[in-house]
């Protein structure tokens, strides 16, 4: 036999095995025990086989300047650092530089805020945008 008939030979018992084996057990022999494959989603109401989203009904909330506040005084700064002309401050447990956007999520909002260094020591944060989960 040449190489090509055998290759096919093999192939062709492989394939006879695997189908053997999926009639006789109902499974797929090479899935780990216990696997079921995902069936079809059922037919919703209108025919169609994606599922119905429920409309979303309740209005989101505006973030008011109490929740800011109070998203603020989370905020811990626990050292400054300047290395030449770079400055670092360290907040949270995490270093930032000035300029870069420092997030933190409180109370299921995600509050934004620029990192600004007027001055060696000092902190201004410059609320950028709050988003509710």
């Amino acid at each position: 036999m040449t190489g090509e008939k055998k290759v096919f030979l093999g192939l062709g018992l492989w394939c006879l095995t695997v189908g053997l084996t999926m009639t006789v057990f109902g499974r797929d022999p090479f899935f780990p025990l216990g696997y079921e494959i995902k069936k079809e989603l059922p037919l919703n109401s209108t025919g169609d086989k994606e599922p119905q989203i429920p409309s979303l009904t309740t209005e989101k909330r505006e973030v008011t300047l109490a929740e800011w506040d109070a998203a603020r005084k989370t905020i811990q700064v626990t050292g400054f650092a300047s290395t030449g002309n770079r400055q670092i401050v360290l907040i949270n447990g995490k270093s930032y530089r000035g300029g870069e956007k420092m997030t933190i999520t409180y109370q299921g909002v995600v509050f934004a805020w620029r990192i600004a260094l007027p001055e060696e020591r000092k902190l201004n944060l410059v609320p950028l945008e709050a988003v509710r989960l």
